[in-house]
Parts: C-alpha cells; sequence; structure tokens
C-alpha cells in the first residue's frame, strides 16, 4: 500500500462517522420539544416566554427558524417555538 492509498482510506474512514451522523439526523426530522422531558423541567423550559427580552428567537443557541420554531443546540437540535424561553437563555450577540 502507497501513501495515496492510505491517505484515501483514512479520509473515508474518518468522513463516513461524520456524514452518518449528520444525514441520520436530516433524515430523521427533528421534533418538538416536549416541556415535560426531564431535561426540559430542569432547564425551566416554556413555550411563551414571561422575561421580558428573553425568548428563544434571541438566544445563541436557536438557529434555523422555521416559521415560528427552530432548532435549539440546549435540547440536540430539538424544535422549539420563537417566543419560548429556558434557563440557559444566552444573548445573541
Amino acid at each position: 500500500m502507497n501513501r495515496r492509498q492510505f491517505s484515501k482510506i483514512i479520509g473515508i474512514t474518518a468522513i463516513t462517522p461524520v456524514t452518518t451522523l449528520v444525514l441520520s439526523h436530516h433524515a430523521s426530522g427533528a421534533e418538538m420539544v416536549n416541556p415535560d422531558s426531564p431535561t426540559a423541567k430542569g432547564l425551566q423550559f416554556m413555550k411563551n416566554s414571561d422575561k421580558e427580552g428573553m425568548r428563544c428567537s434571541g438566544c445563541n443557541f436557536f438557529s434555523a427558524p422555521e416559521g415560528d420554531q427552530g432548532s435549539c443546540i440546549i435540547f440536540n437540535g430539538g424544535l422549539v417555538p420563537s417566543t419560548g424561553w429556558c434557563s440557559a437563555f444566552q444573548p445573541k450577540k
């Protein structure tokens, strides 16, 4: 085996798990976060924020809005309403 063949094998081996993870996440589709889940309860998650100026839509962990909802890193990419809030809130800069 020469260096070029070895590099191809290593490159394919390194990329395959990452590609599989990304594709499986997109294929499964993200689900709405359940406010009754242990994680949501632990973070005091609420669908409609009662905190002035603090909503998921203004949080650093919120991304890719899809209408009135978007994905949240804190909830492993689960969907949260843009009007929600949790104790992990970090304002966007």
